[in-house]
């Protein structure tokens, strides 16, 4: 299993032409560490490119047990291809900044997973248990992380 989590351009819909700039994605991404409780963590924020071109965004959280992680933003934001924001351009940030934050939290469980032994499973049960758990990760992952952000556009401000 990657220790990076990657979000990728196909699980968005296209918008209009607005779009955030690098500062205000920063900004976004400190706020939503702190609705969501990771203000003990140290977030780093890499702004460089991916040899995949569909990949926009990925977290490393998977590496080490101490409150740290990378966030990658593949692309600039300006950039992003197939990404246009129109005027919901922070939600859709948003929804792909809580995403990527929620794979922080659930890293605990991610090297659970990934660190049951070789010698307890036979490896084609091995790489079945790994294959199903990434799907059910992501789209656990992706429905949490628009809810969170729907649930917060609610909240009166």
């Amino acid at each position: 299993m990657s220790l990076w989590t990657t979000f990728a351009i196909g699980e968005l819909e296209p918008l209009t032409e607005k779009r955030l700039t690098q500062p205000e994605i920063e900004q976004r991404i400190r706020t939503w560490q702190g609705r969501l409780g990771l203000q003990m963590y140290r977030i780093f924020i890499d702004w460089s490119s991916h040899p995949d071109e569909d990949i926009i965004a990925e977290v490393n959280a998977q590496d080490s047990p101490y409150d740290r992680c990378g966030i990658r933003f593949c692309k600039d934001v300006t950039e992003w291809p197939g990404i246009a924001w129109g005027e919901s351009a922070q939600h859709t940030a948003d929804e792909i900044i809580v995403h990527e934050l929620l794979h922080v939290h659930m890293s605990i469980v991610d090297r659970t997973v990934v660190g049951i032994p070789d010698e307890f499973l036979h490896r084609d049960a091995a790489h079945l248990i790994q294959e199903n758990y990434a799907d059910a990760r992501e789209r656990f992952i992706d429905r949490l992380a628009v809810a969170f952000v729907a649930a917060f556009e609610e909240e009166p401000r």
